[in-house]
Formats: structure tokens, C-alpha cells, sequence
């Protein structure tokens, strides 16, 4: 689709980042560390007096990154 310019007509119409680009709020890496839980991905429950893993963020204690990532 490249080399016959079709990828350029599909694409028409979506919005391109400019040449050089890079997140400020993530280096271009998509994710930064969850807020909820530092990237610990644990949680201290003051109710129950235990650790909870975070809800908020993945396996790696990340979340999508708000700046570049919708």
C-alpha cells in the first residue's frame, strides 16, 4: 500500500504529528508511572490495614501516558 500511495489516500484526514516530535510527558515512551501508586502497583488499605494492588494502572505499574495517548 505504501510504494502505491494508497496508504496516503487511507490515511487522508487523520491528524499527523509533526517530524521531530517528542512527548514531554512521556519521552515518546506512551507510558508514565501510575499517580495512584508511585508504580508500585500496591495500595495500603487503612480500613482493612493491608496491601491492595492499584486498579488504576497494568502489570508494570503504568498507566497510558494523557499527553500523547488518548
Amino acid at each position: 500500500m505504501f510504494e502505491t500511495g494508497e496508504m496516503e489516500r487511507v490515511l487522508d484526514g487523520f491528524p499527523r504529528r509533526l517530524a521531530g516530535f517528542v512527548c514531554a510527558g512521556c519521552g515518546d515512551v506512551r507510558f508514565v508511572p501510575c499517580g495512584n501508586c508511585s508504580g508500585s502497583r500496591k495500595l495500603f488499605d487503612e480500613d482493612e490495614g493491608v496491601l491492595k494492588r492499584c486498579l488504576e494502572c497494568n502489570e508494570n505499574g503504568l498507566i497510558r501516558c494523557s499527553d500523547c495517548c488518548s
